[in-house]
């Protein structure tokens, strides 16, 4: 009797060691349609469930508001079109993130112009993924960076 519970309990051991393996088996976690979120300078996150993306024929471009229940700040990401999967831009080659903060009424940006944004897109359809950095300036006021990081999209087309 003995015998049969201690194999019992060993099979258990192995069937709960074998789960924990780093999770180098389990698949990345996307966002859900309609997301987008980003990591601000200050360690808060922008979370928005609204992401929503237009095609303008020469750029797409995310328009996402934060949620309720927070300022609700924005954060646009412009990207020019390219046919290749995944493709990844810059402010030097067409890339544009913008974070609207409300309280303050400025907007801070980053292109080709001021500051630096990394975007890539990975999905074109049936929603539009991908993930950016950014480290925006607001030419107009003295507090004058915004970073954003860690940013992640889902956007969903208008």
């Amino acid at each position: 009797m003995h015998t049969k519970l201690r194999v019992i309990v060993a099979i258990g051991v192995v069937i709960l060691a074998s789960g924990c393996n780093n999770n180098s088996t389990n698949p990345i976690t996307t966002l859900n349609p309609g997301a987008l979120s980003a990591t601000l300078q200050d360690g808060s996150d922008f979370i928005s469930s609204t992401a929503k993306v237009t095609n303008n024929s020469s750029d797409y471009v995310i328009y996402a508001t934060e949620d309720q229940g927070l300022p609700q700040n924005e954060i646009h990401v412009s990207v020019p079109t390219d046919a290749t999967l995944p493709f990844t831009v810059d402010g030097s080659n067409g890339g544009d993130v913008l974070y609207y903060d409300v309280v303050s009424n400025n907007s801070y940006e980053a292109n080709n112009a001021q500051g630096s944004c990394s975007i890539t897109v990975t999905q074109l359809s049936p929603t539009f993924e991908g993930t950016f950095y950014a480290r925006t300036i607001c030419t107009t006021t003295s507090d004058s960076v915004r970073t954003l990081s860690n940013g992640e999209f889902n956007a969903t087309y208008q």
